[in-house]
């Protein structure tokens, strides 16, 4: 008895944990809320759908959608199946339940995605964040931008002085060959990124007071 108990429990639960979405024609699919369509559609070559090695007719070609028949008229010109044909690979999926904690607030304020969800702002001020880890922690948006530049182009200006990654130095050249100060330290970036949005959860309305 122990053992049929334990048959019929597992039977149970392997049964609630398998979704009938994977059963449904597309029909049945999308009269079930739980469930989606997948449109898949691929097409095939006829020409390949049928092998006419062996030898096939016509009616073979024609009973396919989407083939025709080529009647040839000599060696030269052979008869073959030709023209295209759509496999619906179309299938059925389980939705997958997104909590509302987990979206952004893009998706919470999306009228699909963030179905009875509600974004709940904080005090606190992305603008003011200057780290991308206190930015991400916040739940706001780091953006990156990044500019390059190049110390050579501080040869004729004394911002050189005041870039730290370059430095004054005396360089041997120009149209009579001679010493000349110039500014070195290569191609640097400037970091300009910064934290922008609005920090906030999103939060399910029905336990928004």
């Amino acid at each position: 008895m122990k053992i049929l108990i334990k048959y019929l429990s597992i039977t149970m639960l392997a049964t609630l944990g398998y979704s009938e979405c994977n059963d449904y024609n597309e029909f049945n699919c999308n009269n079930d809320n739980s469930c989606e369509w997948i449109e898949n559609l691929d097409v095939e070559n006829c020409y390949e759908i049928l092998d006419c090695t062996g030898g096939c007719t016509w009616q073979d070609c024609e009973a396919i959608e989407g083939c025709n028949w080529h009647f040839g008229t000599a060696y030269y010109d052979p008869s073959y199946c030709y023209g295209e044909h759509e496999v619906d690979n179309g299938y059925c999926q389980e939705i997958e339940i997104v909590e509302c904690v987990d979206l952004d607030q893009n998706q919470c304020n999306h009228p699909y995605y963030g179905e009875n969800c509600e974004w709940i702002e904080s005090e606190t001020d992305c603008n003011s964040i200057e780290l991308e880890s206190s930015c991400n922690d916040n739940d706001c948006n780091w953006v990156e931008d990044i500019d390059y530049g190049n110390c050579s182009n501080y040869n004729n200006s004394w911002s050189c002085d005041s870039n730290p990654n370059c430095f004054w130095d005396l360089c041997y050249g120009g149209s009579y060959g001679s010493w000349s100060a110039c500014c070195r330290g290569g191609s640097f970036e400037i970091d300009n990124s910064y934290c922008n949005g609005e920090s906030g959860t999103c939060e399910d309305s029905s336990d928004v007071g």
